[in-house]
């Protein structure tokens, strides 16, 4: 089985449970983290006004990664 490779993106990515040592020890079975979106087959916001982020090379990102998906995953209720 293929690991999904995931990206924690923007300012408030330390705020989802994936940021977090003690969860990625769980997440490693599934998932392979990567420093970039270039790299990645989820980016992962902790918050959603972190998709500005991205809005300069957005649609070059979904050129070169047509299949990349986003969510956004707080540690928020």
């Amino acid at each position: 089985m293929n690991k999904i490779k995931v990206v924690l993106f923007g300012r408030h990515a330390n705020r989802t449970p994936m940021a977090y040592n003690s969860y990625r020890s769980l997440f490693s079975k599934y998932v392979d983290f990567v420093s970039s979106p270039y790299d990645a087959d989820v980016v992962v916001l902790g918050y959603s006004v972190d998709m500005a982020g991205l809005e300069n090379s957005i649609d070059e990102l979904l050129v070169k990664r047509p299949q990349l998906k986003f969510a956004v995953i707080s540690e928020e209720p």
